[in-house]
């Protein structure tokens, strides 16, 4: 349970005493900037049960109904926008876990708007409604 997304990349097979879930497969740099991005946080507050204020429960039922857009020819280019954004915040904080990499996460949202081809006006929703859940 937690107010934002918080997938993450465990590239040194850490364990955890706490509930977790374990996506794997080829596309997982893409899932991971995917599920950490806006569209992904605005669709969970949407369908998903929440214990307290402004915090989601991000379990199984409610992630694996997010619908991942499928990568095709014609938006290949942008998932690997995405997956050369995601390796580079990754990157960075492994080098520096406090840097902030808020200005590439920005632009993964970016890519993941002309996924979904989102008007202005449908990414303005999307921003401002997740600006107020995170207060």
């Amino acid at each position: 349970m937690s107010w934002i997304p918080s997938f993450s990349y465990d590239s040194q097979r850490f364990y955890t005493l706490q509930t977790c879930y374990i996506l794997t497969g080829e596309r997982i740099t893409f899932l991971l900037g995917f599920l950490n991005s806006a569209v992904s946080f605005f669709y969970i507050t949407k369908v998903c049960y929440s214990l307290s204020e402004a915090s989601n429960r991000w379990i199984k039922q409610y992630v694996e109904r997010i619908p991942v857009p499928e990568i095709t020819e014609e938006n290949r280019v942008l998932s690997s926008n995405i997956h050369d954004l995601v390796n580079k915040i990754t990157n960075l904080k492994q080098n520096n876990p406090v840097f902030s990499t808020q200005d590439l996460e920005n632009q993964v949202d970016d890519w993941v708007f002309k996924l979904y081809d989102l008007t202005d006006e449908e990414q303005k929703i999307i921003r401002t409604s997740i600006l107020n859940n995170t207060k």
